[in-house]
């Protein structure tokens, strides 16, 4: 999985739905200020966040990691 492209689909279903960087933090627990060091890659994403990402975005994570994943 490329990191980058992770992060791209991250920004881009956040943005297609119309969320905020603020409302995303929220989600997942963060400051929105925290939240977008993660969507620029300068602080780490966990796993459990992942789940919460895509209940926030009310997508399925296939969905979310389709293109990235090569296995």
């Amino acid at each position: 999985m490329e990191y980058k492209k992770f992060l791209q689909n991250l920004k881009q279903l956040r943005e297609e739905k119309g969320i905020s960087m603020k409302k995303m933090g929220e989600f997942l627990g963060v400051s929105y200020i925290q939240y977008g060091n993660i969507e620029a890659g300068r602080s780490g994403f966990k796993v459990p966040d992942l789940f919460s990402v895509c209940k926030a975005l009310k997508v399925h994570p296939n969905t979310y990691l389709k293109g990235i994943w090569k296995g």
